[in-house]
């Protein structure tokens, strides 16, 4: 309740941050999230594909490690209770 998520967006659209990233993701973190869940999502955020063809858990972390591996990242966790 602090504006937390108001001061992430911010920083998170402003032109000046972005340029020091090759990929940002924004993940919306339930209060009963799974693991699975918040690394599709992940993937989903980084690469805009709404439907990543993979579903085992292996598969996504693989996936996600292709999708991040060598570039610089900014990950947001929003509402993290």
């Amino acid at each position: 309740g602090g504006g937390e998520t108001a001061l992430a967006k911010f920083l998170y659209n402003d032109t000046e941050v972005s340029k020091h990233f090759d990929i940002k993701m924004w993940v919306w973190v339930s209060e009963q999230f799974h693991v699975k869940i918040l690394v599709e999502k992940m993937i989903i955020s980084a690469t805009s594909d709404r439907n990543p063809n993979v579903h085992l858990m292996d598969s996504l972390q693989r996936e996600l490690q292709k999708v991040i591996q060598g570039k610089k990242y900014l990950l947001v966790l929003d509402d993290v209770w």
